[in-house]
């Protein structure tokens, strides 16, 4: 059962990059049963102001959402570059266009990445989690790469500094019943999904 297909896209772009492929993957998740198309704000085009950018996102938002609505498709958001990773610019993205269509994919090791608290974060954001990616940052990959986005990176769950079983329980306090999606590597899956299984 597919429930959650990724279609990174950039919501500050007008064409192929952006909408376009947006639209694209909102009908393919129709098509195959998903109930939900993940993508993100950026990386934000060097020629937009930030005043720009959040119009063109508010603009490209309306007719997405539109369409997610006609299908039925949620649309979530993920932490991924500069102004999804803080929690203020996040808030901003998800209220440019009243929707119950649109949420967040909460990605806890893209938050911590960046040096954003993740607990904070998920706080200020948790009405509208709808989908959560599961990802542990190691202390060294941290230390490296802090203040960076789109990093790949990741280890064994419960073995690195994300604060994992607090982001659970807030989840479940929250009355949090989606998906979780583990990010590791294959030779890390077994461990992290005994880890995953213990705090649930």
């Amino acid at each position: 059962e597919i429930i959650c297909i990724s279609a990174h896209a950039n919501l500050m772009d007008v064409g192929e990059a952006g909408p376009t492929y947006l639209l694209k993957a909102l009908r393919f998740a129709k098509l195959i049963g998903a109930e939900i198309v993940n993508t993100s704000e950026g990386p934000k085009p060097d020629y937009l102001t930030e005043e720009e950018a959040f119009q063109l996102m508010k603009i490209n938002l309306k007719k997405i959402l539109r369409t997610a609505k006609n299908l039925g498709i949620k649309v979530t958001i993920e932490p991924h570059n500069i102004y999804t990773v803080q929690t203020e610019t996040m808030l901003k993205i998800l209220n440019l266009v009243p929707s119950e269509m649109l949420g967040v994919n909460f990605d806890t090791g893209n938050v911590t990445l960046f040096g954003t608290d993740p607990l904070k974060m998920l706080d200020a954001v948790i009405d509208k989690v709808m989908h959560v990616h599961l990802k542990d940052i190691d202390r060294e990959t941290y230390e490296k790469y802090k203040g960076k986005t789109g990093i790949p990176c990741g280890t064994a769950l419960g073995k690195g500094i994300v604060p994992l079983k607090e982001i659970i329980n807030r989840l479940k306090r929250s009355g949090f019943d989606g998906e979780l999606s583990i990010e590791c590597s294959a030779h890390d899956l077994e461990e992290s999904i005994k880890y995953v299984r213990s705090i649930i």
